[in-house]
Parts: structure tokens; sequence; C-alpha cells
């Protein structure tokens, strides 16, 4: 029990790094926990500002936040045509696939373009403009 008690700054140390290696590998998972979590089926639930940016039909508008895993295939083969488009051949010298899946490549050329992982039409319409 002593040597526990003399041990204590070291044994917290540990607990403290430990917790902080752990939040830091599960952030994105906690980020997305606050932004409207997962459904079970591992797609993104939508917020209210989403929700509120897809019309009584149910598509998705220019409005329509778009993330890794995102439901809207039409509105991220847009956002892939237009990070084709505005991309820098240096940054990022290949072209992305248009296939309408928000995934790692999308998101990685999304972060060099505009430093954001999720991102609407029009604000990256707005962030690219001259």
């Amino acid at each position: 029990m002593k040597k526990i008690k003399e041990n204590k700054p070291l044994i917290m140390g540990g607990v403290f790094l430990l917790v902080f290696v752990m939040v830091f590998f599960a952030r994105d998972k906690i980020a997305d926990f606050f932004k409207g979590g997962t459904t079970a089926d591992g797609a993104i639930q939508t917020n209210a500002t989403t929700s509120a940016a897809i019309n009584a039909a149910g598509i998705a508008t220019d409005d329509t936040i778009l993330s890794r895993n995102s439901p809207h295939r039409d509105k991220v083969r847009e956002l892939q045509e237009l990070i084709n488009k505005n991309k820098n051949p240096q940054m990022f010298p290949t072209d992305l696939v248009v296939d309408g899946a928000f995934g790692a490549k999308t998101e990685q050329a999304l972060v060099l373009l505009t430093g954001k992982k999720s991102i609407t039409i029009n604000e990256f319409k707005t962030l690219l403009k001259p």
C-alpha cells in the first residue's frame, strides 16, 4: 500500500496519458456524436442544418452539408467535379474519381483546398471565388 501512495503521481500521469491518447484517436467519432452521430447502418445522421437543406421531396440542395459517408451521392458527385476543376495539380496531382462516394480521397482533397472536412456546394463555391 505504501508503494502505491509513493507512486500515485506516476499512476495518475499514466491514467491521464491513456485518456488523452484514447480521446485523440477517437476525436472524429466524438465530433460525429456531437454533430448528430451515426445510424445503426453506419450512415451519418443529419442535424437540423442538414435537414433544413433537404427539400420536401427528400432531395439534397446546394446547402446540404456533405461529409465523409454522405448519402447524397448526386451532390457528392457535383462536389468531386468542382474539386477536380479547382484543384492545384502540384498539390493533388490525380483527379478524384467522380463516383458520388465521399471517402478518404475526397475528404483529403477537400481539406487541401479548403481546410474543411465537411462543406456545402454553395460554401465551396464561395470559398474558391477569386
